[in-house]
């Protein structure tokens, strides 16, 4: 399969839960829905349904690769959240560095120590597990450079292809720690805009230069859009009057910006993300409708059903463990398909209109227990180290005020990614 067809893969630069300084659980309830609708998608592999019912499912599972720009606007409104937090503290690039190291990099690690290695030289999944030409860039972080670099190949197994987005992130966050750390508040507030014109503008160029491919979807600078509105978010939230004004829009960006992107998928006969609609307008249309979603849910009181919903325990506990199912799920998938599952355990075929839909319940929750099992073992023993790269105190006037949220939720204390 080539990138082309693994369409839908996204980021997972997710977090754990906890009950820190300023930590609203809500969030982990959207990182919830995000991988949620990410392992939807991917369970299209392989479905092949027949009549009105299934083509449906197939279809409306088609659009879930949006959860891909949830979390990166997650991941650009937390993380600048921390660097403006701690910008002005003695360790700021060696606590951040550090931090996310121990967060990412274990199970990162483990996953291609499994997938590059242990598979291949196991023979379990014959040839799908073989040798591919990008595994030093996917070690590297540069799987998206080198899916732009080699159109149309299959540079890693397909359960691999996923990992492009974390290339995005930590790409982006070799450069952005520094732009915080040099740019005051009101002017880097102008740099995330610029950025989100120029990743537009890019793809706009790329498309009309190259045609839909890859480039527009996994490069970092055609991609930072999504970061960057996630970016502006903290910015405003340490800003005078917190989302004050954003939350009175929010509601009509996020209705007028989906609108937006249903007419481009009307208009393109499709909801892949690789037409010319998405790859243009769509992905930042697509991050402005996130973006609104998180500062309504960041706006919203302990009693508004936006905040009932997202802080539902399943939905939380899903948003917790969102990185290590991410990680594992399209390996999951391809066991399942590849043992014949549903079609040996229920009679249920490719064909069949439920088919999609029950993988997807199938993926989920055997990814949860991989994740759980790497959470207990791998990660959370990682974690434990943090205790000797404790995260600066956040000084100056750029720690959210009390009124930043509603209600005083943070007590006056940072925003902060958990744990």
């Amino acid at each position: 399969m080539t990138a082309a067809g693994r369409r839908a893969d996204g980021p997972a630069g997710t977090r754990g839960t906890g009950e820190e300084a300023g930590h609203i659980p809500a969030l982990d309830g959207v990182r919830g829905l995000a991988i949620l609708v990410v392992v939807c998608v991917h369970t299209g592999f392989g479905a092949r349904p027949e009549g009105a019912a299934g083509l449906a499912v197939q279809r409306l599972f088609s659009a879930g690769w949006a959860g891909v720009d949830l979390f990166f606007v997650m991941s650009g409104m937390l993380i600048t959240g921390i660097l403006l937090d701690t910008r002005r503290s003695a360790g700021y690039f060696r606590s951040f560095y550090a931090r996310r190291t121990l967060r990412i990099f274990p199970l990162y690690y483990l996953a291609l120590l499994v997938m590059l290695v242990m598979l291949p030289a196991s023979g379990l999944l014959g040839s799908a597990s073989g040798s591919h030409e990008g595994g030093p860039w996917v070690w590297a972080y540069l799987l998206n450079v080198k899916v732009v670099l080699s159109p149309g190949r299959e540079v890693v197994p397909f359960y691999i292809f996923p990992f492009w987005s974390l290339s995005v992130e930590e790409q982006f966050y070799l450069v952005w720690p520094l732009l915080v750390w040099l740019v005051p508040r009101r002017p880097l507030a102008w740099v995330a805009g610029g950025m989100i014109a120029a990743a537009l503008l890019l793809r706009v160029a790329l498309v009309a230069a190259t045609g839909t491919s890859d480039a527009p979807y996994v490069l970092t600078v055609a991609r930072m859009d999504a970061l960057a509105v996630g970016a502006l978010i903290a910015i405003a939230l340490r800003g005078p009057g917190g989302l004050a004004r954003w939350k009175r829009f929010a509601p009509a960006v996020l209705a007028g910006c989906t609108a937006a992107v249903l007419a481009l998928m009307a208009r393109a006969g499709s909801a892949d993300n690789h037409t010319p609609e998405m790859q243009t307008a769509g992905y930042t249309l697509v991050a402005l409708a996130c973006g609104a979603l998180l500062v309504m849910v960041l706006a919203a009181g302990p009693s508004h059903p936006l905040t009932r919903v997202f802080s539902r325990r399943e939905l939380r506990y899903l948003g917790a463990r969102s990185y290590g199912v991410y990680v594992w799920h399209v390996l999951t998938l391809f066991i399942i398909l590849r043992l014949r599952v549903l079609p040996r355990l229920l009679g249920v075929e490719p064909t069949s209109p439920v088919h999609q839909a029950l993988m997807a319940c199938l993926v989920l929750a055997a990814s949860l227990a991989v994740s759980e099992a790497s959470w207990r073992l791998v990660e959370q023993p990682f974690l434990k180290l943090k205790r000797y790269v404790p995260r600066p105190e956040a000084r100056g006037a750029e720690a959210i005020p009390a009124a930043g949220l509603p209600g005083g939720r943070d007590g006056g204390r940072p925003l902060v990614q958990p744990r």
